[in-house]
């Protein structure tokens, strides 16, 4: 049995192994949860939903669902009645971090970029990945200024979640320093002037190929985009 479940950070694919040897047998003692539920599938998303959930009874004819934190891999069930099933939970995960392109582990073991973000399910705490994660280079683009378009270009190099860089423009020598989120793709820089600072907010697209979004400087904002992939 499959029931497919959209949550907020995960697609999750709920897998039950029935175990026919339980037929009509059923555990009330002990047991973390009751519900009267209309279908066997929704006595699964009962389950998935109790992180303490390791199997569940559901009887046809009645529609009572019973969870438990118990596998009965050694408990011997104690009371029996006709339409009762037994399942084992067996969930897979797709994650929000697999999606995007990672993996999770856990923090100290991840040399590249990460987010905290995404391995809600997973004991390993942070989205992982590759350490060549970037592409560091000339990043040529453009910004607009009361709305005219300038072209300019900046070299950036990506270590991590930290991206620093510069370069000169009609302004001046420059410098940048800042940080990506590698699954939500958000970028943030400040360029540094040894006059001024202007800030600078927005997205990489999932490629790592362009980045966009807007800068401030004083209460002046505008757009800008910059591509390196040609």
């Amino acid at each position: 049995m499959s029931v497919a479940v959209l949550s907020e950070s995960r697609l999750r694919f709920i897998s039950a192994h029935h175990k026919p040897e339980y037929d009509d047998k059923y555990e009330v003692e002990n047991a973390i949860g009751a519900y009267l539920v209309r279908f066997v599938g929704g006595c699964g998303i009962k389950c998935v939903s109790n992180t303490r959930c390791l199997s569940y009874f559901y009887n046809h004819l009645t529609g009572m669902c019973i969870l438990h934190s118990d596998s009965f891999t050694h408990t011997v069930m104690s009371s029996s009645a006709k339409g009762w099933k037994f399942y084992l939970s067996q969930e897979r995960f797709i994650s929000e971090c697999s999606l995007g392109g990672g993996t999770c582990d856990k923090l100290d073991s991840c040399d590249g970029a990460h987010s905290t973000g995404g391995c809600s399910y997973s004991s390993n705490a942070v989205c992982c990945f590759d350490k060549s994660y970037g592409r560091d280079g000339v990043w040529p683009g453009y910004y607009v200024h009361y709305g005219v378009q300038y072209s300019w270009s900046m070299s950036i190099q990506f270590d991590r979640n930290s991206i620093t860089g510069g370069g000169s423009d009609s302004v001046g020598t420059f410098t940048i320093d800042g940080s990506l989120n590698p699954l939500s793709k958000d970028i943030n820089f400040v360029k540094a002037y040894t006059s001024h600072n202007v800030s600078y907010t927005g997205q990489v697209t999932a490629d790592v190929c362009t980045m966009y979004g807007q800068y401030t400087v004083g209460s002046t904002t505008g757009a800008f985009n910059m591509t390196i992939c040609t």
